[in-house]
């Protein structure tokens, strides 16, 4: 059979899908059901006629598709000759070679870093027009560390449809892959739709409801489930939904970092002290997400604790750079701000000072706020006093906090 044709064969394609469903069975343990053994039965009959050369192929994907359940491997070293074939693997796809695209991957998985290896997997099923699996390698690709800017801005945004599609029609879909597409979609979109955050939420609602109503045991993947939901209901402004939905979580798992850096910016206006000690906990366990690195650097601030206030900013632009994220203007310029008012009670000379004044002023012309500031600095400087700034309120920070999450350019 011709290797353009061979993975679009109907019998190979329905076989992969019924593979594909089985490993689902067997991830949620339930390899040994009814369900598992009809899936068994079908493809031991839809295989009982195939060539020995589609037998290889299928045994092939099945190797492929089980590799979704698989922990990391450790990438050997890439040698030349082999960098240099990888280079065929998009003209393959393009050409519909797509069962020697699946080989040459194969050929060389052991020389491929897993998110690279799962974002191919990816591009090729996605190019196959299969949804689910092309969006549970996405998914693998991301939990192996893809940085969403590895994709293209065409790929982003098909990724994003075909991942809606998914969630937006939930009962057909397996829960775990349902969860996936949503936390892909999040991933890849500055910004939503209502209609989409309304479908994003209800499909994420009935997710925690079967958590809830199976009574799972605690691990991350289901607090996170939680997490995201508080997030969805956070940016449309239900704000008292999301930290009942949290605190709903942390019943499942009360020690969990992403459910209480979550919380501490959700609360940080109704008690500071609470949302500070969430935040403590989640930076002990040595996380560092930008809005928990934002509000103690405030605090670190009003504290007068400046070395602090400064590690905290810096954190908070590590976080977001690791994560291929850019802050809004806003918030840089709080961040900028802080660092000038840090440096001012250090005692570094007015020119570095004044550097961070400008930049932050730069960044949000008309913030008055900022440009009393910096007068203060000088005034004080002059007459050899303490500097006494202009705090920003709780209220101020929090909703600066929730601009910093923007895809970087």
């Amino acid at each position: 059979m011709n290797t353009t044709q061979i993975i679009d064969h109907p019998t190979l394609m329905e076989l992969a899908r019924l593979l594909y469903r089985l490993e689902l069975l067997m991830q949620a343990g339930r390899g040994e059901s009814p369900e598992a053994d009809d899936l068994r039965e079908r493809m031991d009959g839809l295989g009982a006629d195939l060539s020995r050369e589609e037998v290889e192929a299928m045994k092939g994907i099945s190797a492929d598709l089980y590799s979704l359940s698989d922990p990391p491997h450790q990438a050997l070293p890439m040698p030349e000759d082999a960098a240099k074939e990888l280079l065929r693997l998009p003209e393959l796809v393009q050409s519909k070679c797509f069962h020697a695209a699946f080989d040459l991957l194969r050929n060389h998985e052991k020389l491929i870093p897993p998110a690279r290896l799962a974002l191919e997997r990816y591009r090729i099923w996605s190019a196959l027009g299969e949804d689910e699996i092309a969006a549970d390698f996405l998914r693998l690709a991301f939990k192996n560390d893809l940085r969403w800017t590895e994709l293209t801005v065409d790929e982003r945004q098909a990724a994003r449809e075909h991942c809606m599609r998914i969630v937006s029609d939930p009962e057909k879909h397996q829960p775990t892959l349902v969860r996936s597409a949503t936390a892909i979609v999040l991933t890849l979109s500055a910004d939503l739709s209502e209609s989409d955050l309304k479908l994003l939420i209800t499909a994420s609602e009935r997710d925690i409801q079967r958590l809830e109503r199976e009574k799972v045991a605690d691990n991350p993947e289901d607090a996170r489930a939680f997490a995201r939901h508080a997030q969805l209901l956070k940016t449309l402004g239900r704000v008292a939904d999301a930290i009942e939905v949290v605190n709903r979580g942390l019943e499942f798992s009360p020690d969990n970092t992403e459910l209480l850096a979550v919380r501490g910016p959700l609360i940080f206006v109704s008690d500071p002290e609470q949302a500070y000690r969430d935040c403590d906990r989640v930076v002990s366990a040595g996380k560092y997400p930008p809005d928990v690195c934002l509000l103690l650097a405030h605090r670190a601030l009003e504290g007068q604790n400046y070395r602090e206030c400064l590690r905290f900013c810096i954190a908070h632009m590590d976080s977001m750079n690791s994560h291929g994220l850019k802050p809004s203007g806003q918030a840089l310029a709080l961040l900028m701000e802080w660092s000038a008012i840090s440096h001012a009670g250090l005692g570094y000379p007015a020119e570095i000072v004044d550097a961070f004044f400008d930049e932050a002023i730069r960044l949000t012309r008309g913030n008055d706020n900022i440009r009393q500031n910096k007068e203060l600095f000088h005034k004080h400087s002059k007459i050899q006093s303490p500097f006494d700034w202009q705090k920003e309120t709780p209220e101020t920070v929090s909703k600066i906090a929730e601009t910093i999450f923007r895809p970087a350019a």
